[in-house]
This record gives structure tokens, sequence and C-alpha cells, in this order.
């Protein structure tokens, strides 16, 4: 799809939500839209610039389900993130996962499920 394509979809968009201000021009909508896709572009520079922060987070998520600021700044120092201040290893909660972070060219391999115990 050329950006061409891409704002002319967005407009579209924009004008079947755009019922509360019927006399915006279509100009405007398509600055606006512009506008969207410039940042939308931007957001996807910074997660591709930072993928590998990004699966770090994401493997830090599987396995304690939350992160706190000190883990998020720790990630984008280049630090491993440790646990997050209130973990607690005997508060029920799941085993570490298996996450893996891809290898080059950003393809998660899949994880296989574990076997269920059989008694």
């Amino acid at each position: 799809m050329t950006v061409n394509e891409v704002v002319e979809a967005t407009m579209n968009r924009v004008d079947g939500l755009s019922l509360a201000e019927p006399d915006q021009n279509r100009d405007s909508r398509r600055i606006e839209a512009c506008e969207f896709e410039l940042l939308l572009q931007r957001a996807k520079e910074i997660l591709e610039t930072h993928l590998d922060k990004l699966h770090i987070m994401a493997a830090a998520l599987i396995k304690y389900e939350t992160l706190d600021a000190d883990q998020i700044h720790r990630i984008m120092q280049g630090k491993e993130p440790g646990a997050p201040g209130s973990w607690s290893d005997n508060g029920g909660r799941p085993p570490p996962s298996t996450y893996k972070p891809p290898a080059a060219g950003g393809v998660v391999p899949p994880v296989a499920p574990k076997p269920a115990n059989q008694s």
C-alpha cells in the first residue's frame, strides 16, 4: 500500500468519525491524516530501533507479569531488568517462561507447550 493510499484510507476513516464537526474541510482532514501517518511511522521507527529492548521487556513481562519503572529504566540502559521491587517467588506465581527473544530478522520462534504430568 502506498503512502497516498494509506492517507486516503485514513481520510475516509476520519470522515466517518468526524460527525461532530461537519464543517471541517477535506484539506484539514488530509493534513490530520498525514500528521497521523508521520506519527505512526515515527513510532514504528522507535520500536524497530529498540527491538532488542522490546523483546527483553516482553520476556520480563512473561516472567514477572509486571514491569516497574526501575526495570524499564534498567532495560533502556542496556542492563538486565531483574525482578520488580514487589516480586516474591512464594506468591503462587507461575514458573518463569521459556520465552527467548527472536534471532536476527525478528522472527519469533514457537514455544512448544510443556507436556502435562502423567501419574
